[in-house]
């Protein structure tokens, strides 16, 4: 389980200077999201299930710590970007590559 790192999470909170609600995810966990993300589409681009299933593993303790700790203020945007991140695998063909672009650049 990921530690929750208040001083981090204040960087993030609307309430204390990101007015816009952009990323409330800790700025670890979206380090560690993005790096598994990234590793889940190149083995989904080049057909590769081994690379996909490493970049599924590498985000499940994500999802173990969001189910953990649902009652902490950065689980919703947890939520939303781990379901951002797997829309792919829901996906086929060209929607699959065109989702994988979009996400890619952000």
């Amino acid at each position: 389980m990921l530690p929750f790192n208040r001083q981090q999470f204040s960087l993030h909170n609307p309430r204390l200077g990101n007015p816009y609600n952009e990323h409330l995810m800790q700025p670890s966990c979206r380090r560690r999201m993005i790096g598994a993300r990234d590793i889940m589409f190149s083995g989904l681009l080049k057909k590769e299930e081994s690379k996909t299933d490493d970049g599924l593993y590498r985000l499940m303790p994500l999802v173990q710590c969001l189910s953990a700790n649902r009652h902490l203020p950065c689980a919703e945007a947890c939520s939303r970007e781990l379901c951002r991140a797997m829309t792919p695998l829901e996906l086929n063909g060209a929607e699959q590559m065109l989702e994988i672009a979009s996400q890619a650049y952000k």
